[in-house]
């Protein structure tokens, strides 16, 4: 599936930037930015637009974007070997979840044809003056399936319905990466990140635009999946990182954000787990090989201070009671040389402690109804109707834990 979705993306770039690639033939054919970076510049052309699509022409068929002879190092001196390799694989550093990977990341590190694109611009200069980057991107993709039936595809998420094409995600980011490799000063950062298409359903948080899908029900829609700030403090043992504010879920391989995704498809577990957080982590690289994470986050799904029914679940927590529900995470994960070694395959140590305000008591959900949503039906003020799950994916049961509602009525 993957390479066909490609393949789509191929097309539609090669009929949009054929004319602005041949008019930059002459100076690419005179200029190898892989063997002469100092040139790269010179290669991309004047134009805003014109050197945004002769940096992706750039990169076809490479491995990485030229790379510049007097950049400082990328990796902290004695810092374990990188332990994969992209490609194939979507990530070189192993991630780990709520951090900026700490000793190999530098500032302004994002391969970005946007940036590249403005550079040459004031404003694009100030962006890089501060450390700042824009950039995403645009995926689309479809399925074929045997069904023919609304949610069929069901208990797969993200390609939920079959047969169809769809725009799955539009994301921007906004970011500041921290410099985790240097050792000497106190560094930050920060995203702010956007996301339209099919997509939002599975980073929906009630509370944040999420009339959207726990109201309307919209098949397309936007989110906010991240919004923090990072704090790095080089002193504290190899280095110490603490997030604020709402991220990517932690435990996990998988991830909604497609260049951060194995495969285009996911796990059937993945439809279940939580998706993103909100609270403080602080990640303590103990020593080159060992990391503890700790934190205070808010459950799942939905903010601190969101007074709320809905009750989606957690690996970690129970079901969110009306108040919200607080979460401590303590987590040690071996890190670099000891994920080289397939056969350990031991990512995490977990040990979640839970409680709850005064107002939510503990409850444990009681699974009602229906696997699958196709033909579900309720009852609301004497009108049948199809019922909407409690949880922030597709919405493929009806959960009734107490004081949360059995079922959301639709007409």
């Amino acid at each position: 599936m993957r390479g066909i979705r490609l393949s789509a993306i191929v097309v539609f770039s090669i009929s949009a930037c054929s004319t602005a690639w041949a008019q930059a033939a002459p100076s690419a054919a005179a200029c190898d930015p892989y063997k002469d970076y100092s040139c790269l510049d010179t290669s991309l052309g004047d134009g805003v637009v014109d050197r945004f699509f002769n940096y992706y022409r750039l990169e076809w068929g490479e491995d990485a974007a030229p790379s510049d002879p007097n950049a400082p190092h990328s990796r902290r001196d004695g810092w374990p070997a990188t332990p994969e390799t992209s490609p194939p694989m979507p990530y070189a550093e192993y991630p780990t979840g709520a951090l900026t990977s700490i000793g190999v990341t530098r500032p302004n590190g994002a391969d970005s044809p946007l940036m590249a694109a403005i550079a040459n611009t004031g404003f694009g200069k100030w962006l890089a003056d501060n450390n700042t980057q824009i950039y995403g991107w645009v995926d689309p993709g479809f399925n074929f399936s045997t069904n023919s039936n609304k949610f069929g595809n069901a208990p797969i998420a993200y390609t939920v319905n079959p047969n169809v094409g769809q725009l799955d995600q539009a994301v921007l980011y906004i970011d500041r990466w921290p410099d985790t490799v240097q050792t000497d000063h106190f560094d930050w950062g920060f995203r702010l990140s956007a996301i339209y298409g099919q997509n939002y359903r599975y980073t929906n948080a009630y509370g944040i635009a999420s009339w959207q899908f726990n109201h309307k029900n919209n098949w397309e829609g936007y989110d906010f999946p991240m919004m923090y700030v990072d704090l790095w403090f080089p002193k504290m043992f190899e280095g110490l990182e603490v997030r604020v504010g709402r991220y990517i879920s932690i435990p996990d391989i998988e991830a909604q954000l497609a260049p951060n995704n194995i495969l285009y498809t996911h796990s059937l577990s993945y439809g279940y787990d939580n998706y993103t957080n909100e609270g403080v982590v602080a990640s303590w690289q103990l020593t080159k090989n060992v990391m503890l994470q700790t934190g205070l986050v808010d459950g799942t799904e939905t903010p601190p201070g969101t007074t709320t029914r809905e009750c989606p679940i957690s690996m970690c927590s129970p079901a969110r009671t009306p108040q919200g529900l607080g979460q401590a995470l303590i987590r040690f994960i071996p890190t670099h040389e000891s994920r080289q070694i397939p056969a350990i395959n031991l990512q995490a140590f977990y040990a979640c402690v839970m409680g709850a305000t005064t107002a939510a008591p503990f409850s444990i959900p009681a699974w009602t109804g229906s696997m699958a949503v196709s033909g579900a039906t309720t009852t609301c003020n004497g009108t049948a109707s199809r019922s909407i799950t409690n949880s922030t994916s597709i919405g493929m049961w009806t959960s009734n834990p107490t004081g949360c509602r059995k079922t959301t009525c639709r007409t």
